[in-house]
C-alpha cells in the first residue's frame, strides 16, 4: 500500500509519456547488448582453410638468428631458434596471415586471446598489421604496425590482450614521417599477425616458442555498465522532468470549485461574474458558452480570453476540469456508479466521459477508483 503522497510520483511512472520514452530506450539498450553478446569470436588459429602461416628472422636486416627448427599441426606452431649478436634488438617470429593476401575486420572486437608457452623467454612481441589506406608523400601505401608485449612463462597459458593495448611503435613512426596517420588510430582491418621474442639477454642460446590459439573476442562488461548507466540516466532525466512539468501543471491549472449552488444577486453584477454562473452550472449537460452570455451579458470573446489567460486552456477543457474534479470525488466518496456519476457531473453519456476522462487524467474511471482504495 501506498501513502496518497506518492500518488503523484506514481502517475508519472504510468503516463505514456513516461513509458514511451523510456520503452523505447531500454529496448536500443537491449538489442545494443544481444548483438554484442551474441557475437561469435573470431578463430584465426588452428584455422588452416583460412590462413597461412610462417616464420620469420632478422637476417633481411642484417641480423644473423637462425631457427633450428618449426613445425606448424592442427594444434600448436612451434619454433627452435638462436638470436644472433650483430644487432642490438635480435628477432625471430612466426607470421599469420589470410590466404590470398585478403584482409579481415576486427571493428567488433576489443580483446586478443592468445595460448602460448616459452622456453628462456620472458615477453613476447605481439604486431597486428593493418593494410595502409592513405600513400604517403612518395605515393606508397605503407602497412600501419600496431605492437605490444606480453610476459610470458614455460607454462601454456592463455593471455587476454585488450586491443587498446597496441600502439604504433616509434620506430614505424619515425620510418614514415610523412605518413599522414595518427598514432591515435583505431584497428579496423587486419592483414597479418606477427608473434616473435621481445629484448631478451639470451643471446646464442637455444631458445623456443609454442603458439596453440589466437583468437579475437569481445569483453562486453564495459559495454554492459555503460549501457545500464545511460538507461538510469534516461530513466532519472525522464522521470524528473516529467513529474516536474505536472507539478508545474497542477499548480498553474488548479481549480477550487464551489460545488454547493450559490445564490444570484438580485443587483449589480461584478466584473468577473460569469466565473460563478460556470461554476453554479458545471454539473448541467446544457452549459455552453453561450449559456454563460445569455445569463451574464459578458461577450464570448472576453469569457475565453479571461479562461485562457488565466487556466491556460479553452473554455470547452475548462468545463471538463471542473467536471472531473467532482466526478474524481464521487469516485473516492460515494458508491455510485460510473455510469451516475458521468451524468451528475454533466456528461451526456458514459462512454463520452469514460473517453474524456482518460485523456485527461490517465486511467479510467474505474482503474482511478480502484488505485484510490488501492492507497
Amino acid at each position: 500500500m501506498f501513502d496518497k503522497q506518492n500518488k503523484p510520483a506514481l502517475e508519472t511512472l504510468r503516463s505514456k509519456l513516461f513509458l514511451w520514452t523510456v520503452i523505447p530506450a531500454a529496448l536500443l539498450g537491449a538489442g545494443v547488448l544481444i548483438y554484442f553478446y551474441s557475437l561469435d569470436d573470431l578463430h584465426i588459429y588452428p584455422d588452416p582453410e583460412n590462413f597461412r602461416i610462417s616464420f620469420y628472422t632478422d637476417t633481411p636486416i642484417g641480423g644473423n638468428s637462425r631457427i633450428t627448427d618449426q613445425q606448424v599441426t592442427d594444434s600448436c606452431i612451434s619454433i627452435r631458434f638462436i638470436l644472433g649478436d650483430t644487432l642490438d634488438n635480435p628477432y625471430v617470429g612466426i607470421s599469420i596471415a589470410p590466404k590470398n593476401d585478403a584482409e579481415f575486420r576486427i571493428g567488433r572486437y576489443n580483446q586478443m586471446r592468445i595460448t602460448s608457452c616459452a622456453t628462456k623467454l620472458e615477453k613476447l612481441g605481439i604486431s597486428i598489421i593493418a593494410p595502409g589506406k592513405e600513400a604517403n608523400e612518395a605515393g606508397q601505401l605503407s602497412d600501419i604496425y600496431y605492437y605490444t608485449t606480453r610476459d610470458i612463462t614455460e607454462s601454456k597459458v592463455d593471455y587476454s590482450l585488450d586491443l587498446k593495448q597496441f600502439v604504433i611503435p616509434d620506430w614505424w613512426m619515425e620510418a614514415n614521417r610523412d605518413h599522414p596517420l595518427k598514432k591515435s588510430s583505431s584497428i579496423r582491418k587486419i592483414s597479418a599477425i606477427n608473434i616473435g621474442n621481445a629484448y631478451t639477454p639470451n643471446i646464442g642460446q637455444d631458445l623456443s616458442m609454442e603458439i596453440y590459439a589466437i583468437t579475437f573476442t569481445r569483453n562486453n562488461r564495459k559495454l554492459l555498465l555503460s549501457v545500464l548507466g545511460i538507461e538510469l540516466l534516461v530513466f532519472v532525466l525522464a522521470f524528473a522532468s516529467i513529474f516536474l512539468i505536472r507539478k508545474l501543471s497542477m499548480g498553474k491549472h488548479s481549480i477550487t470549485i464551489r460545488y454547493q449552488p450559490i445564490a444570484a444577486a438580485p443587483d449589480k453584477k461584478g466584473p468577473l461574474d460569469f466565473m460563478d454562473v460556470i461554476n453554479r452550472n458545471f454539473n448541467k449537460s446544457e452549459l455552453s458558452l453561450e449559456f454563460v452570455c445569455r445569463e451574464t451579458g459578458v461577450s464570448q470573446r472576453k469569457i475565453t480570453t479571461y479562461v485562457q489567460t488565466e487556466f491556460a486552456c479553452n473554455f470547452k477543457t475548462y468545463i471538463n476540469r471542473l467536471r472531473l474534479t467532482e466526478a474524481k470525488r464521487l469516485l473516492m466518496d460515494t458508491d455510485l456508479n460510473i455510469g451516475e456519476i458521468a451524468f451528475k457531473v454533466g456528461f451526456n453519456n458514459q462512454s463520452h466521459f469514460n473517453r474524456v476522462f482518460k485523456e485527461m487524467m490517465g486511467s479510467s474511471p474505474t482503474e482511478y477508483r480502484s488505485k484510490d482504495k488501492m492507497d
